[in-house]
């Protein structure tokens, strides 16, 4: 048997209302490939589903677990058992658009096999059609594809062009293997207190090791954010956890002797947390309690306090502004105490909340300064 060019990773944990929609959309495609499906110990009929599939399709696997241990685990154990030339995650509520993983081939081939790859992606609410999703929004021509380095893939992050999500990206299996990339386990996210956020803890320090990253405006994958998804919880300590996210990603970058953390990329990880803050507060905080929404505050604050982000530097990350705006507004509505950015002066946190075109000229001073500071040295 030779050898697939794509492992298809699906862990599976009671999802028996999408899984047939996820698993059809893996059927057929006119490459070879493997689909494992990784059964996380569901208490519904997902096991069966699965079982179902396997037995007809040759290039089908089910995997069983005995104990419940959570997507990381679930996805480390499909990466121990895949055998593709490269991986791709997939979410067991989501599917993939029939056909298109011969242009996902393509691409790979003309670009000469890169550590990763970057695809667009279609979203969906509860299965109705809301928009596509690209990585590079200056160049919106579905053939666009360009191979860049890991700087222009924190500049994307930064914008907020590329989410940390695993699914739309496409991992050579050796890349991974030879870098001793592995998920978070439960256990080790419940110890971390980040359980449920295990993804932005880790794909961009994925794709900043990759010596090569293919950006594609081709679409395969269909991200449904129906009212299942986890991306839509706020159980537990889900809020503060998806903010101490940011903490494990940057010491994932500190603990790397391979990887020099320099202001600059410094600089460019704050302006990624923050634009993954942004993001999740935005979607979630109209489900969060009074007490949730202080949490994120507090730990938002200890995330500025540890890695010293000055007032300098929130006014020249955007994003930083932007959801000290968003979450002061949420608190001031709900009649809480907004003390997130105590640690400057009263008239700088103003200046942070309220100014606009006042904060782009500041930002233009501050930069030069720093520049002819820099001369100097």
């Amino acid at each position: 048997m030779s050898t697939p060019l794509i492992s298809f990773i699906v862990p599976v944990y009671n999802k028996e209302k999408y899984l047939k929609r996820c698993l059809d959309s893996l059927l057929h495609h006119g490459i070879d490939y493997e689909v494992i499906i990784i059964d996380d110990c569901s208490q519904d009929s997902s096991a069966l589903i699965a079982k179902g599939y396997a037995a007809d399709h040759m290039n089908i696997y089910l995997h069983i677990l005995p104990k419940n241990k959570g997507v990381g685990n679930a996805r480390n154990v499909g990466v121990n058992l895949a055998q593709g030339e490269y991986l791709i995650f997939i979410d067991s509520d989501d599917w993939c658009s029939m056909m298109a993983f011969e242009k996902v081939q393509e691409l790979l081939e003309h670009h000469n096999y890169p550590d990763c790859a970057i695809f667009s992606y279609n979203r969906y609410q509860d299965g109705d059609y809301l928009h596509n999703t690209i990585p590079n929004q200056a160049e919106p021509h579905n053939d666009y594809n360009a191979l860049v380095d890991n700087d222009a893939v924190m500049s994307l992050f930064n914008k907020g062009n590329i989410c940390a999500s695993p699914w739309n990206k496409v991992y050579k299996r050796s890349f991974w293997l030879k870098n001793d990339i592995s998920w978070p386990t439960a256990e080790e996210l419940k110890e971390l207190q980040v359980e449920g956020s295990e993804d932005f803890s880790l794909i961009p320090y994925v794709l900043y090791k990759a010596d090569n990253v293919l950006l594609a405006n081709s679409a395969y994958y269909n991200y449904d954010l129906n009212q299942d998804s986890a991306s839509l919880s706020v159980e537990g300590d889900r809020v503060a956890a998806s903010v101490r996210s940011g903490y494990l990603l940057r010491e994932r970058f500190e603990h790397d002797p391979s990887v020099e953390v320099t202001i600059q990329l410094a600089e460019s990880l704050n302006s990624a947390v923050f634009n993954h803050f942004y993001y999740f507060f935005m979607l979630k905080k109209d489900l969060c309690s009074d007490k949730q929404i202080v949490e994120f505050s507090t730990v938002f604050k200890q995330y500025m306090n540890q890695y010293k982000v000055s007032f300098n530097q929130v006014l020249s990350i955007q994003r930083i502004r932007e959801v000290a705006k968003v979450v002061h507004q949420e608190m001031t509505s709900r009649d809480l105490d907004f003390d997130m950015l105590d640690m400057f002066e009263q008239d700088q946190v103003k200046n942070i909340l309220y100014s606009k075109k006042k904060s782009k000229k500041t930002i233009k001073n501050v930069l030069s300064r720093a520049y002819k500071f820099m001369r100097s040295i």
